[in-house]
């Protein structure tokens, strides 16, 4: 009988689980007190989980026994046979993860500037995680004004992130510069020769004019405007004017795209001599 219950008790002993600290598990609540909230993880006693490590975003702080939870390893108490746990925890660390993987593949993640740091930038809320937007990464299309950007879900790029150091760096300006380059980049995929689309006049110089064909400037050469070489019209153009144009070259490396408005109409030179032979009277 006495052998029985040994094998008994080193069977139990082999079943129970073994933890280290900064591991994540899965374990379902079995009692809540007002201060704990004990969890089932398989091991030699209940995992101790406190009211201050659920997650911040559960809804009023609410859990209920019988509920599946995971919770990340904080300190283990080897002679009382007791594992710490926070909830609050594995879901940072779940989301540092998803993040690093954003840093790695370059992805847009989001998030909402919450207060201004003084004279250097400002605090962002990414789902949880605080990160750091230099005031010089805020971006052209942003207001600066603290009042105006809180609670505004703003989407970022990583420029700097260390676990370690708990250090994360943001910046929209890089966003919006990546951006541009993939519209640049759809538009001469997109682009042909002989091409015409419709532009908005960005600005007009002596040499000719800026032309905004979606997101990227062409331009049509004061030589392009009419089949006469005159200095461009100032009356017949002005900025934010809509004129259709036509491509006429286009330089992916550059990033140049050269525009037309003249070849839209016929050449008025075109078949002179047929319609006019040497010695006739105009």
């Amino acid at each position: 009988m006495e052998e029985k219950i040994r094998m008994k008790d080193a069977f139990t002993e082999s079943d129970v689980k073994m933890y280290s600290r900064g591991d994540t598990i899965t374990g379902t609540v079995v009692q809540i007190n007002d201060s704990e909230i004990l969890v089932d993880i398989g091991y030699k006693s209940e995992g101790i989980l406190p009211v201050g490590e659920l997650s911040p975003f559960r809804k009023e702080g609410k859990v209920e026994e019988g509920e599946e939870i995971e919770v990340l390893v904080t300190y283990i108490d080897e002679e009382k046979g007791t594992v710490y746990a926070s909830e609050k925890q594995a879901e940072y660390e779940k989301r540092i993860d998803s993040l690093e993987e954003a840093y790695k593949e370059g992805q847009v993640i989001e998030g909402e500037i919450t207060n201004e740091v003084k004279n250097a930038g400002y605090h962002v809320n990414l789902d949880g995680i605080r990160a750091f937007l230099p005031g010089s990464h805020l971006g052209s299309d942003l207001p600066s004004a603290i009042d105006e950007l809180k609670g505004i879900r703003v989407p970022f790029k990583i420029l700097e992130l260390s676990r370690r150091d708990k250090n994360l760096v943001v910046s929209h300006k890089q966003y919006l510069k990546d951006e541009e380059k993939k519209k640049r980049m759809a538009l001469f995929e997109s682009l042909e020769k002989g091409q015409v689309i419709e532009g908005t006049i960005r600005s007009v110089v002596d040499f000719g004019l800026f032309i905004d064909i979606g997101g990227f400037e062409g331009l049509v050469h004061r030589s392009e405007i009419a089949w006469k070489d005159l200095p461009v019209p100032p009356s017949q153009y002005k900025p934010k004017d809509k004129v259709k144009v036509m491509v006429i070259d286009f330089d992916k490396e550059k990033g140049k795209v050269s525009l037309s408005i003249k070849r839209l109409r016929p050449n008025p030179w075109d078949g002179i001599s047929e319609r006019y032979p040497a010695g006739t009277m105009v």
